[in-house]
């Protein structure tokens, strides 16, 4: 049966017709690049002409078929110069709730580069026609722009499995209860406080992302795509989603219909080592310990002091070492320990007398040592990692080992476990069973589906409803606000409420006044204070300062408002006073939308006033003059008083007779 579902999938390909697909790939790391890589190279392999843009050259591209590469030419130079900034490994102590706004400040300048940069620019000015644009998603928003400008169906690549960035774009569920997410360490099986970090920040992420990553990624689309459709009718439009993902390697998470697992599509058929490695591996009798901490992280940033418990620890074994080191010199390099600056990672661990690998726990090397069932100690350090070493840890076929935790002591411990205890071996080739066991390999999987979308016009029938809803709508925040306002006001609303202790808003406020409940009011900022000082002078209820907070102030005042019947009646007769109207305050508001609908907007309501300067409302030009006039009288009456005193308070001068 599996042969001729394996034989109906050839005919599909044979009689699929060469189609033309875009693919966008602009991180300029090894690991993103090496699945877009991959990708397009199936596709090429299978009949159809790609093109890539990307910072890396492929050195070998596929013979048959068409495989142009657009360059990002200066991305891998200001890569280099950012890690040089700052050593990767001090990553390791940076908060998850700090890690994504560093991704979206990093990510958004690559983004942009990526779309002014010329030789995108020159592809973007051309007539060119594609029949499916395959963007690598990794939170960069604005180059859902390449389908729209090329009215083409859009296909998402993600490096891991289902996460926020992904399943915002399609509305796939991911209940925090279980879910964990990709940037924290937990498994599925969370504490109470595990799961409460966990919906934190998964509240966090939808707020950041809606509140700055989108409208950030908008502009740039503005700006770039100035005659696509909206940003966000492109950034839901998706057709697809591929996942670098499968069950023998993640936790089963749900998944809408227009995602797809395809986790072990990029590694390839085991080929022939290079001679001095092949007879390194065959001479190991003892076995051989593969190091690599991938591609991002260099092991000759290791600090002196890890260095050495490294060193130490492997020169007291038995066992070879394989050890990826990106220099030429390794101080007190022991004699079992071979190094490299490259190293052909699938090929090495598909070697017999590999029996460990000591990898950072990324995505690609954990699918690789599942794939060829070598045991893990995991050491992580940021991103996915510490979420793939906690799931090592739990399906059991390997250790994790903090990075502040490495010493020669814990090593030992660590290896000597996984070396003598074969139940770790077993677990790697039991998870290796489950990776193989599949109707098809994930290569054929990924072209299969690329193919349907081609097909079928972008396949909207795989969409679910939910991508046309607003983020609040979808959350259910809508209907959990009205659910709550329902039961406060209800609460409220009881006979056998008999004080409510509130901050003092006015919202608040105005529902124990309507239903003539006493209070306590603890306010603390904006209006609050003064509505409590209403709620005082007005006789039915009591305040209390959040600063003198204590068990005997909270005593004295719910004792007071509980035995003296005076505040339920003064509570009481407020009620009655704000329930004495003509009609009721929605009919009120209702009659005058439509009374300044009718009316043209009601201008003869609008008083003389807000035409006036402030200067002339406040009657400052009249408070002005009057003020210079009466300067100018107080001075004219001085100086005339003056004058008529002077005139008559002068002293008579008596002539003197001469004798």
């Amino acid at each position: 049966m599996k042969s001729l579902f394996v034989l109906v999938f050839l005919v599909i390909f044979h009689l699929s017709k060469c189609a033309k697909i875009l693919g966008v790939f602009p991180m300029p790391t090894s690991s993103h690049y090496i699945l877009g890589s991959a990708l397009m190279k199936g596709l090429v392999e299978h009949g159809h002409d790609v093109t890539v843009i990307s910072p890396f050259v492929e050195k070998n591209p596929p013979k048959k078929g068409s495989y142009r590469q657009i360059e990002l030419t200066g991305f891998l130079e200001t890569h280099e110069k950012r890690l040089k900034q700052r050593s990767m490994f001090d990553m390791e102590d940076v908060n998850s709730f700090l890690v994504l706004p560093i991704f979206f400040y990093i990510i958004g300048d690559v983004t942009e580069a990526t779309l002014k940069h010329p030789n995108v620019q020159e592809l973007l000015r051309s007539d060119e026609k594609f029949d499916a644009v395959i963007i690598q998603e990794f939170m960069n928003e604005a180059h859902k722009g390449f389908a729209t400008h090329f009215n083409a169906p859009m296909i998402l690549l993600s490096p891991i499995g289902a996460c926020a960035w992904v399943n915002t774009l399609v509305a796939n569920p991911a209940p925090t209860s279980y879910v964990p997410d990709a940037m924290l360490s937990y498994s599925s099986q969370m504490t109470f406080t595990e799961r409460l970090t966990n919906t934190v920040f998964h509240f966090y992420t939808h707020i950041l992302y809606h509140l700055f990553n989108f409208p950030k990624h908008a502009r740039l689309y503005d700006e770039y795509f100035p005659n696509s459709p909206p940003f966000y009718d492109a950034l839901y439009n998706v057709s697809l989603v591929f996942l670098n993902s499968h069950p023998s390697l993640n936790q089963p998470v749900p998944y809408v219909p227009n995602m797809v697992d395809i986790g072990g599509f990029h590694i390839n058929p085991t080929k022939e080592l290079p001679h001095d490695l092949q007879q390194f591996l065959d001479d190991s009798k003892e076995g051989v310990i593969y190091f690599s901490m991938g591609s991002n992280l260099k092991s000759a940033e290791f600090p002196p002091e890890k260095r050495d418990a490294f060193l130490n620890t492997f020169s007291k074994m038995k066992m070879k070492i394989l050890w990826k080191w990106e220099e030429d010199v390794f101080p007190g390099q022991p004699k079992n320990v071979k190094l490299g600056k490259w190293l052909p990672q699938q090929d090495i661990l598909a070697h017999p007398n590999v029996k460990l690998f000591i990898t950072h726990g990324g995505l690609l090397s954990t699918t690789e040592t599942i794939y060829h069932g070598v045991p893990v100690l995991a050491i992580p350090i940021a991103g996915d990692q510490k979420l793939n070493a906690q799931r090592i840890v739990n399906e059991g076929f390997g250790l994790s080992l903090g990075y502040k935790e490495i010493s020669e002591q814990t090593l030992t411990e660590k290896l000597d476990e996984l070396l003598n205890n074969p139940k770790y071996t077993r677990n790697a080739k039991k998870r290796s069973e489950l990776f193989h066991d599949r109707l098809v390999g994930p290569m054929e999987t990924a072209v299969y589906w690329v193919e349907y979308v081609i097909r079928h016009k972008g396949a909207p029938h795989l969409k679910v409803a939910g991508v046309d809803l607003p983020w609040y709508k979808y959350m259910l925040l809508d209907v959990g606000v009205f659910i709550l306002v329902v039961l406060f006001l209800n609460i409220l609303a009881h006979s056998n409420v008999k004080v409510f202790v509130t901050h003092g808003g006015l919202l608040s406020t105005t529902e124990t006044i309507y239903h003539g409940v006493p209070v306590l009011a603890v306010p603390i900022a904006a209006d609050q204070r003064l509505n409590a000082r209403r709620i005082v002078n007005d006789g039915f209820g009591l305040c209390v300062d959040y600063k003198e907070i204590a068990e005997e102030a909270l005593t004295q005042k719910l004792r007071e408002i509980l035995n003296y019947p005076r505040y339920v009646r003064s509570a009481k007769k407020r009620s009655k006073l704000f329930h004495d109207r003509l009609v009721g305050p929605m009919e009120t508001a209702v009659y005058w939308v439509e009374y300044v609908i009718r009316h043209g907007g009601a201008p003869h309501l609008k008083v003389s006033g807000v035409d006036l300067p402030w200067y002339k409302y406040m009657l400052v030009d009249v408070i002005g003059i009057i003020f210079i006039a009466l300067v100018f009288s107080s001075y004219l009456f001085y100086k005339i008083t003056k004058k008529i005193c002077s005139k008559f308070s002068k002293p008579k001068v008596q002539k003197v007779k001469r004798s």
